[in-house]
């Protein structure tokens, strides 16, 4: 009896450099970006009165502090992600080679060609930087100011005059840290979009030399059992894990009844679809032997051979 090979995930490495050039990267942007925030913040309010009894100027230095550096960490935020989108973007077009290297033995050459890999990939960077200072911006700076207002208003039953410096900056400080999540939801959210969005941009560039070629939906599920490969995988991931569409086409969350029904029917050409997804795009062709589904008539319909757009 001849044991069968088991072939190694060729998918693998997509989702592993999602982890570690998007989630790592971006987490150490925001920890260094808020960092000098508060140190900033600390040292005005040193600055200002005496220790104690100084409860207006310090409040006054808090604020002064946080109204000037709102704007530096917006767009040191908005640098680092343009840096680590167009890192993210080069490293998926590179996986996609490696993909066609190893599953079809040779790399289609528009795969080689690095100056156009390059021009996606920054191309791709930009639009998400700039859609990340023009929308995330607002949303951070308000949700510090508000955090601060209620950290800095004062006490009931309290003695205001009694309050001490080192006090009112925990208190602010404490208050941005709640708001921090907000920073690095937005990060790893351009990051990844990013990631995708020149996935798809590639597999549009090869589509025409590879007719067969599609994008697949490609989720931290184990194509073998089904099953999630760790315990961060919501119901939603699983039901769209595999699907395959064209390289111009777009992916349909069925109407599944597990599926909340804000997302069910809803399109997306990548992803992520939501916050926190953690999906990637990769390429698929018939000839590989990963499994495949596409959504076509209101049916699931396992791919085993290629079909016209």
């Amino acid at each position: 009896m001849t044991r069968r090979r088991h072939r190694p995930d060729p998918f693998r490495y997509f989702r592993e450099d999602l982890d570690r050039i998007i989630d790592r990267r971006t987490n150490s942007a925001t920890d260094k970006l808020f960092s000098a925030l508060l140190d900033d913040i600390t040292v005005a309010a040193e600055a200002a009165g005496s220790a104690t009894a100084a409860v207006i100027y310090v409040e006054r230095a808090i604020r002064y502090a946080l109204a000037r550096g709102q704007g530096k960490l917006v767009a040191a935020l908005t640098q680092d992600i343009r840096r680590i989108a167009e890192e993210a973007a080069m490293e998926g077009a590179r996986r996609t080679a490696h993909a066609f290297e190893q599953l079809d033995g040779s790399v289609p050459p528009v795969l080689t060609n690095e100056v156009m890999l390059q021009n996606k990939a920054r191309m791709r960077a930009s639009i998400d930087a700039e859609a990340l200072s023009t929308n995330f911006a607002p949303v951070l700076l308000a949700a510090l100011v508000v955090a601060v207002d209620q950290a800095m208003r004062p006490k009931p039953q309290v003695d205001q005059a009694a309050v001490t410096r080192a006090e009112q900056v925990q208190a602010a400080v404490s208050a941005i840290k709640s708001q921090r999540y907000i920073a690095e939801r937005a990060a790893v959210w351009h990051a990844t979009h990013a990631f995708n969005a020149t996935q798809g941009d590639i597999f549009e560039e090869v589509w025409p030399h590879v007719p067969d070629l599609m994008k697949r939906w490609t989720e931290k599920v184990s194509d073998s059992t089904g099953l999630p490969l760790d315990n961060r995988v919501a119901v939603d991931s699983r039901v769209m894990h595999g699907q395959v569409a064209f390289p111009t086409g777009v992916f349909v969350m069925p109407p599944d009844p597990r599926v909340p029904k804000s997302l069910q029917g809803k399109q997306w050409s990548h992803p992520p679809n939501r916050p926190h997804d953690r999906a990637v795009l990769t390429p698929w062709r018939p000839s590989w032997g990963i499994p495949g589904w596409i959504w076509r008539n209101g049916q699931k319909l396992a791919m085993k051979r290629s079909l016209s757009p």
